[in-house]
């Protein structure tokens, strides 16, 4: 038997996600019998409500529970009932406090095309920083599920060439043999882009200036990547 949050288990709740300086309001709710006694926590925050400040609240089965959280602390954190059987059973998720971009971005996205018969991969970008680029690295990932995004060994998509200001260029890659069709989303961001000038603008964090291209056309965009998880060698 499985412990869910709002029918998802095991880190694989979408939608907890908040802007840095919100004021957010939660609204716990718990269902089940005498076994559900549930202890939500959250972890790297505090919530409070009419005279408490705590990061784990008591909820037992049929009541209801509403706390409210200041989004100061930016990061990916856990979010799971404090019942040990619970957490094993997969009542656990995780929840993102994100800051806005700070600067531009150098480079835009204007297309992509993954599913497609041609055995190709592409993707069409722009130069938008406002001077030329003369070197430049795209990497991506894939969403296997809505929450797992998954870092290929194959990441990098490198550019053809300088791009001048306001320069497009189309990158291409060869299409997978096998579970390319699978994937439900490409998720791809500036690795390094190095300018004429001498200058080099690289990510301050996972996923700057990222744009993800959903096989379903009618996916909701996204304001922030979850965490990735990337591809590691075994020893013999």
């Amino acid at each position: 038997m499985f412990h869910s949050i709002n029918g998802y288990i095991f880190g694989n709740l979408p939608g907890l996600v908040m802007k840095k300086g919100q004021k957010v309001r939660w609204y716990l709710m718990a269902m089940g019998n005498e076994k559900d006694l549930h202890t939500p926590h959250w972890h790297g925050k505090v919530v409070t409500d009419a005279v408490r400040h705590m990061d784990v609240v008591e909820l037992l089965p049929a009541s209801t529970f509403t706390v409210d959280m200041l989004a100061d602390n930016p990061g990916v954190w856990m979010f799971h009932c404090h019942v040990a059987d619970h957490m094993e059973a997969g009542m656990m998720s995780t929840f993102t406090i994100y800051e806005e971009p700070k600067r531009s971005c150098p480079i835009g996205f204007v297309s992509g095309n993954f599913w497609n018969p041609s055995g190709k991969y592409s993707v069409k970008v722009k130069n938008v920083s406002g001077k030329p680029i003369k070197q430049w690295v795209l990497t991506s990932e894939h969403f296997l599920a809505p929450q797992y995004l998954h870092r290929p060994f194959d990441a990098n998509w490198p550019a053809s060439g300088p791009m001048a200001t306001g320069g497009e260029q189309t990158l291409e890659k060869d299409s997978y043999l096998q579970g390319g069709n699978t994937i439900l989303g490409w998720a791809l961001f500036p690795r390094k882009v190095l300018f004429e000038d001498g200058t080099t603008w690289t990510p301050e964090q996972h996923g700057e200036c990222f744009q993800v291209y959903w096989r379903e056309k009618e996916h909701p965009d996204l304001v922030v990547l979850p965490p990735s998880q990337g591809d590691t060698a075994q020893e013999d």
